[in-house]
């Protein structure tokens, strides 16, 4: 998958997406999310983040997007 985001679940929220991914290398994500607003025009809203046990690697508690 792009940027090595495994995507789990990806839920409509009215105006918002929330979506939950798999523990993901951090600079991946940076990627990922970059792409998303220069493709899509998805901004992120609310994201929740925490070190994972691997180096480099992060838990996504909570992501949020918004279109726009």
């Amino acid at each position: 998958s792009a940027h090595s985001v495994v995507i789990r679940r990806i839920a409509d929220r009215g105006e918002n997406i929330q979506v939950w991914i798999e523990p993901v290398v951090f600079n991946d994500l940076l990627k990922w999310l970059n792409a998303l607003d220069e493709k899509y025009a998805l901004r992120v809203t609310q994201i929740d983040v925490s070190a994972a046990e691997k180096p480099g690697m992060v838990n996504v508690q909570r992501l949020e997007f918004g279109r726009g």
